[in-house]
């Protein structure tokens, strides 16, 4: 293990240790910024009772063979013997081999944008790191916090960073940065996650190890967003899929420093249901927040209306006590209807490509395919040098999340 660690270290010399002066100023740059590599974790995790493996290995291919044409790939898996097997499956598919670099640990592969690196982007070339805490979503019942609470800083450490601990928890899909000193987060989660916080000492502690100069505050979760292992059942008798509770990332997203894609409803979708008017109530709330916000200057932002994918539903049978923990009410055996986390927001941006998602399977219904026309249409608008390539992931979002959850970019240095 050492011997890799070294190995990987040297593939990594661009990136190292420097000595404080306290005269380089650091920020958390936005995504849409040139970056050097994207993480990722190799953990293989199916959701629904239909996919297998295999299906879920076949996304990250699709993902793999689209981002290495345009950035490096850092792979965490668990040993040599997954990196040999990966490598010839990734020959097999055509993925550029060479642009990827493989960190090994045993523990946490799966949400890295939640619990793996956070890197600071300093004005004189260096990364810094810092070291959120990790408690499974506010709701820890097992010794998983402990392992994934160690991401960020084991990577941080790997790669010879500084690091800065932060004293509260956080989680990388709520967080949303401009690169000039904004950061979009969401009170349903923050709160949640930092029992006996307020707002304003989460703020003060957000400013101090990110160095952000303004917080805007958003509310409410989208519905499918929700954590049905703590809410309960939703409207029309559906549970959410492990859903965080409200993550920025399935909300709103910075294209540049000034402009932000919202999702936002039709008053025809609202009417739909029941589900569909609480959602309408959440996303309408977050929107109005948006709007009446302002950048660092003070000035109004540019606003994107982005479609909401149709509710995305599927059957799943209880099978042991642990499943029925996440779904309240229920017992092993039980048949219930579970929601998917479903945005056209959690996409990846690196460099001169865009991953978004897709919803249109064979047989989707019309308007489904337009939105998935429409969503291409604006993110393609909104980043005409780049290539915008749509995957389905929807067997991610029956986890909870999508991508952009999977992955974190690591800032480019130059």
């Amino acid at each position: 293990m050492k011997k890799h660690l070294f190995l990987f270290l040297l593939l990594s010399a661009n990136i190292t240790a420097f000595a404080q002066d306290g005269k380089e100023q650091f920020i958390f740059p936005a995504e849409f910024e040139k970056i050097d590599a994207i993480w990722m974790g190799w953990g293989i995790t199916t959701y629904t009772d239909t996919a297998s493996k295999e299906d879920v290995e076949n996304i990250r291919l699709q993902m793999l063979r689209a981002l290495t044409p345009y950035v490096q790939v850092h792979l965490i898996v668990n040993d040599t013997v997954q990196r040999n097997l990966l490598a010839e499956k990734f020959l097999i598919s055509n993925i550029d081999t060479s642009k990827i670099i493989f960190f090994y640990s045993p523990n946490w592969h799966f949400w890295l944008r939640d619990y793996g690196p956070v890197f600071l982007k300093g004005n004189k070339g260096h990364l810094m790191g810092v070291d959120f805490g990790f408690n499974c979503y506010g709701d820890c019942h097992t010794g998983f916090a402990k392992t994934t609470d160690e991401g960020d800083s084991t990577i941080a450490a790997s790669l010879g960073l500084s690091v800065i601990k932060a004293n509260i928890v956080s989680e990388g899909g709520d967080r949303e940065f401009n690169g000039k000193g904004v950061m979009i987060i969401n009170e349903a989660v923050e709160l949640q996650r930092n029992p006996g916080k307020t707002k304003q000492q989460l703020e003060t502690e957000f400013k101090r190890v990110l160095h952000v100069k303004k917080i805007i505050w958003l509310k409410y979760p989208s519905v499918d967003d929700s954590q049905s292992r703590i809410t309960g059942i939703l409207p029309t008798g559906v549970y959410s899929a492990g859903g965080t509770g409200g993550h920025v990332d399935e909300i709103c997203r910075f294209v540049e420093d000034h402009t932000l894609l919202v999702e936002r409803m039709t008053e025809k979708e609202k009417n739909a249901n029941s589900l569909s008017r609480l959602n309408y109530k959440h996303l309408e709330a977050n929107y109005e927040i948006l709007k009446a916000a302002t950048d660092q200057d003070g000035n109004h932002f540019r606003i994107i209306e982005m479609p909401v994918p149709d509710f995305v539903i599927d059957k799943h049978i209880v099978s042991d006590k642990a499943d029925a923990f996440s779904f309240p009410g229920t017992i092993p055996g039980d048949t219930i209807r579970f929601l998917a986390s479903a945005s056209y927001m959690n996409f990846i941006i690196a460099n001169n490509v865009v991953l978004i998602p897709k919803y249109c399977r064979p047989n989707c219904a019309v308007l489904q395919k337009a939105k998935d026309d429409i969503a291409f249409k604006i993110i393609q608008q909104a980043f005409p040098n780049k290539k915008v390539i749509q995957i389905d992931v929807i067997e991610f979002n029956f986890g909870g999340g999508g991508m952009h959850c999977l992955t974190q970019q690591q800032p480019g240095i130059y």
